[in-house]
């Protein structure tokens, strides 16, 4: 999906009326991984700076369409410049990295990730999450069969339960031979996407609206 629509492919579809005040059409933000946070975050100092009272701020990755495998053509000129050349370096290598840096071990990483699924697995088996998700019609196609088949996504299908810090600890790292790095307790690879309803609390408590949360401040880290 080409970035440059996706905002709007987004929001015609479902009709919203058109009463944006100033003109307000959906915009997209690139941020890499922080994108979602950062539209959040925007969406907020609009509304603080009284350009609207009401916005959405969204994010979503599909990952199946752009392949973290898929190569691409990159300007030869960027390998003149390390540091330009640096931001080429896929997200497991700085992995790596910060888990040498910081000295954080191949057990707290499988600790984690361990703990991580079984919350999620107990999220999940409760329904507390259901409110939450917003099921999906889709199509999948079967990687034995080759048949296509409709499917409708209606919890997080990246959970697996009875994930332990035993069975982890048996995988083989993915990048270096003596890496922390493994299959399992790395991110999945997923699509997804998820959007957070903003307003001015008076807006909010004059339509009767609970108030589930306040925004406070972003907290957007970088990576040399």
């Amino acid at each position: 999906m080409q970035g440059q629509a996706r905002r709007l492919q987004g929001h015609l579809p479902r009709g919203p009326p058109h009463c944006c005040s100033h003109g307000s059409l959906p915009f997209k933000v690139n941020h890499q991984c922080s994108s979602g946070l950062q539209a959040v975050a925007d969406v907020a100092a609009a509304i603080k700076a009284g350009y609207y009272d009401i916005g959405i701020g969204a994010g979503l990755e599909s990952m199946s369409i752009n392949s973290i495998a898929r190569e691409g053509q990159v300007n030869p000129k960027i390998s003149a410049f390390q540091k330009a050349q640096d931001c080429l370096l896929p997200m497991g290598i700085t992995s790596e990295n910060v888990a040498h840096r910081y000295g954080v071990t191949r057990q707290e990483q499988d600790q984690a990730a361990s703990e991580s699924h079984r919350r999620a697995a107990a999220a999940m088996a409760s329904r507390k999450l259901k409110d939450e998700i917003v099921p999906v019609p889709t199509k999948i196609v079967d990687p034995k069969t080759g048949e296509e088949k409709e499917v409708v996504i209606s919890v997080d299908d990246g959970i697996r339960p009875g994930t332990t810090t035993s069975g982890l600890a048996k995988l083989k790292p993915v990048l270096e031979k003596h890496g922390t790095t493994t299959a399992g307790n790395s991110s999945q690879v997923s699509d997804g996407a998820g959007a957070v309803l903003l307003m001015k609390r008076s807006v909010a408590l004059k339509k009767g609206l609970p108030i589930l949360g306040v925004f406070r401040l972003p907290n957007l880290p970088y990576l040399d």
